[in-house]
């Protein structure tokens, strides 16, 4: 059985006990929560009654995270309002998993899409900013690495230094010193199929293993082939 916690209530419900937007997503409130808000609105319509939030609670250190119901300090919650100096009443760890699961939903996709295509001279000044700032463009680099290495590979800058140092700074194959690719850094070598990391090779090497399949007794063939001459 299906279910979902409400974010008013922190109760766990069935996916029934909550209704559905236009879009066909279930709300974050469960029935009962959002007709209790409806309710009040209501009768704050009619002047019958007035919402008080005390800033004092609102803004309390520690704070309770309304998502994963844990008490953290002041610091882990994003300002929601710079002006009046607001929080978000999730932290920063929840917001992150939320904000991960939006932008790869069809609906944050979409939206990403539009804003892109709205602010295409912003994006431009922007890159040609980040293009004439020689600090930021190095900075991005080293980042852009580490998260390379560590997506495609699960290693990380001193792996890679460790592994390098143990095959004397050279390929792993070849022994040449120079990577042989503008980025100077030698490619990872690695399994496809397992995804185990192999050693480092040269540009040249790990393209070649590349043309001949990884198969080894294909690479044997091409070493007897080349004995017969």
């Amino acid at each position: 059985m299906e279910t979902k916690k409400c974010l008013k209530c922190g109760i766990e419900k069935e996916v029934t006990d909550f209704l559905k937007r236009e879009t066909g997503v279930l709300r974050n409130e469960c029935k009962e929560c959002h007709n209790q808000y409806q309710r009040t609105r209501y009768l704050e319509r009619l002047g019958k009654f007035k919402r008080t939030v005390r800033a004092e609670k609102r803004e309390a250190d520690p704070k309770k995270c309304i998502r994963c119901n844990e008490v953290k300090p002041l610091s882990e919650f994003t300002i929601h309002d710079q002006n009046k100096g607001q929080h978000r009443n999730f932290c920063h760890e929840c917001e992150l998993i939320w904000s991960r699961k939006y932008h790869k939903s069809p609906q944050g996709k979409e939206k990403r899409k539009e804003w892109v295509d709205q602010n295409k001279e912003k994006i431009e000044e922007y890159k040609e900013v980040y293009r004439n700032d020689p600090e930021r463009t190095a900075k991005a680099k080293v980042y852009s690495r580490q998260w390379r290495l560590m997506k495609d590979f699960g290693l990380t800058v001193d792996d890679y230094d460790r592994m390098l140092k143990d095959q004397n700074g050279g390929c792993a194959i070849c022994g040449a010193d120079d990577s042989g690719n503008k980025r100077d850094h030698f490619a990872v070598d690695h399994d496809h199929k397992s995804g185990k990391v192999r050693g480092l090779l040269c540009y040249q090497c790990n393209v070649g293993l590349g043309h001949f399949k990884e198969d080894p007794d294909l690479l044997r063939k091409a070493a007897n082939y080349l004995l017969t001459f």
